[in-house]
């Protein structure tokens, strides 16, 4: 009987903890997925990020860096959509992954944004569409997209480039921080950005 007993504590436990993980990740989710629930949030039990970043918010700010810096109009409604909380590298936060897709062409459209702050992690096209401000130098390609998410290209170097078919990868590399940076995709066909990831700078070097 007392092992029994020993046993029905043990389960009522464990639901209780997997009870308790799962309301945490809710108010963290709902946070994130309903200005309806942050307004009505109470500040009392869980501190909102004051830049956090909701889906709504993500998906708005993909389709102006679309439009700004590949000129390339996002219709959400003739493209296939797919949104997804995701963990970034490390584990410590997480991010959306934004994915649109033509069904007709397999155009594909990419952006990876931090929820807690709107950083851009990653932004990808994959389009036959074609910028109409076609620049004549690497620097000219990449100033929109530095623009609208704030890298100043004077605080980089450039330590490598790769060349993949038709796309150029020139990998950058933080002056004061060496650890921090980035790789940028060129296609030198169209003379337009194919893609941008931040990277860390040291492992890529340890493990290259």
């Amino acid at each position: 009987m007392e092992k029994v007993l020993k046993i029905i504590l043990v389960v009522y436990i464990s639901i209780i903890t997997l009870s308790a993980c799962t309301t945490n990740f809710k108010c963290y989710e709902n946070n994130l997925y309903s200005e309806k629930d942050l307004n009505g949030y109470d500040k009392s039990s869980t501190q909102r990020n004051s830049k956090a970043v909701t889906k709504q918010e993500a998906v708005k700010k993909a389709i102006c860096i679309f439009d700004k810096v590949f000129n390339i109009k996002i219709d959400r409604k003739k493209l296939s959509e797919n949104i997804i909380l995701i963990n970034d590298n490390n584990h410590t936060n997480f991010c959306w992954d934004i994915t649109w897709t033509n069904d007709s062409n397999n155009d594909s459209f990419i952006c990876t944004i931090d929820s807690n702050d709107g950083t851009i992690k990653y932004i990808s096209c994959s389009s036959r569409v074609q910028s109409s401000n076609i620049s004549e130098n690497l620097i000219n390609i990449v100033a929109p997209l530095f623009n609208e998410i704030n890298i100043n290209i004077d605080d980089y170097r450039n330590i490598s480039t790769a060349s993949f078919g038709a796309t150029d990868c020139y990998y950058f590399e933080n002056i004061k921080n060496p650890k921090k940076g980035f790789r940028i995709g060129i296609d030198h066909q169209k003379r337009t950005i194919c893609y941008f990831a931040e990277m860390d700078i040291e492992k890529w070097r340890k493990n290259g």
